[in-house]
């Protein structure tokens, strides 16, 4: 039996090559929200929907123009009511002009 690779019979995420993809993503995400010590509170299904919904993850990248998964509250955990995806340019727009969480939430609820 094959142990791993490129194999999609044996993937947790199911043989579509995009889930499967968005898994190995959310599995990147949730080691990288222990590292810096954040709750993670998303499951693997929840984060591929939330992903899926509208084709966000054609536009997920590292251009200024490409979608990210950010908090709108920095305090609180990693929840599907905590996150939205703003453009990298307006992400990193807002942690330089030093937007709070308040106006955050604000524009999110529009």
């Amino acid at each position: 039996m094959r142990k791993s690779g490129i194999y999609p019979e044996l993937w947790k995420s199911g043989r579509c090559p995009i889930r499967h993809k968005l898994w190995l993503q959310c599995q990147r995400n949730r080691a990288q929200a222990k590292y810096r010590g954040q709750e993670w509170e998303i499951s693997e299904e929840q984060y591929i929907e939330l992903w899926m919904l509208d084709d966000r993850y054609k536009r997920r990248g590292k251009k200024g123009d490409d979608l990210c998964m950010t908090r709108i509250n920095k305090t609180e955990s990693w929840n599907v009511d905590n996150v939205y995806f703003p453009t990298r340019k307006e992400h990193f727009r807002a942690i330089y002009l030093g937007i709070s969480h308040k106006t955050r939430e604000l524009e999110c609820k529009r």
